[in-house]
């Protein structure tokens, strides 16, 4: 029995590889003609942000092709760490977009000056106008981090451990109602944060009153989850507990006024 023989269609591939080659050959060249084109050449370099202090001259008077725009938003990035993300965008034939992406502070790190710190745990500058109110400032790192700079990743175990307590809490239907104001990482056992309470009706513009939570740094999603229902039980009562120890299989509650109780 005779096989049949596949006859490859030879005057097709031929033309085929031909004409592919006869293409690139021509973006080849109208590429090599637009990279000497001064029509191509950047004569402006627009932005999403309006901040005075970042400068783009370097890029104008170059070709727009000869740019890489890959290499440039790393080194972008890299000059600017408050901006978590940097993408450039060829306008033709003159223009370059640069489109920043902020990075969100979870919280303000008090170390040898004061930093923002992300949820990947980048520490950035807030700028000049210092950190806003109401973000929750953490402490108790000073000495230990004294080489963190604008731009670092920090890793810290403690550290991670207070942006979880702030997360968590950010995340529960009862926490969330309740601003942490500050976290203390000066024992390496366990968080001390304090929460900040809502002035009850009637009362004098005092200083606001705020409740103490002690923490251990393991399992922290779980014990979020028991002080949310803590507060629940006690919402009438907070004002009046100086804190809550989080430490023990039973959460121990110290009250201004009378000795620890256990629930």
């Amino acid at each position: 029995m005779k096989k049949n023989k596949v006859r490859l269609p030879v005057r097709l591939i031929s033309v085929s590889a031909l004409t592919s080659v006869l293409i690139l050959l021509f973006l080849w060249y109208a590429a090599g003609i637009a990279r000497r084109n001064p029509y191509f050449t950047v004569k402006e370099v627009i932005c999403n942000e309006e901040d005075r202090n970042i400068n783009f001259t370097y890029l104008t008077g170059r070709n727009i092709f000869s740019i890489d725009l890959g290499k440039e938003s790393r080194y972008i990035a890299q000059l600017y760490p408050a901006y978590k993300r940097v993408r450039l965008v060829r306008l033709l034939p003159n223009r370059i977009f640069v489109e920043f992406s902020r990075r969100q502070p979870v919280a303000c790190l008090r170390l040898h000056r004061y930093f923002y710190i992300d949820e990947e745990m980048v520490l950035f500058e807030p700028g000049p106008e210092g950190p806003a109110s109401g973000i929750t400032l953490i402490t108790g790192l000073e000495g230990g981090l004294s080489k963190a700079n604008n731009g670092s990743r920090c890793g810290l175990k403690e550290l991670k451990a207070a942006l979880d307590i702030i997360k968590e809490s950010k995340k529960d239907k009862i926490l969330s109602g309740y601003p942490i104001k500050m976290v203390n990482l000066s024992n390496p056992a366990s968080v001390s944060y304090f929460i900040s309470l809502p002035q009850a009706a009637g009362q004098a513009a005092v200083v606001p009153s705020v409740l103490e939570v002690r923490i251990p740094q393991d399992d922290i999603g779980k014990r979020i989850s028991i002080l949310a229902g803590l507060f629940a039980q006690l919402k009438n009562d907070l004002s009046s507990i100086k804190y809550i120890d989080m430490r023990f299989k039973e959460p121990a509650i110290k009250f201004k006024e009378e000795k620890g109780e256990k629930l």
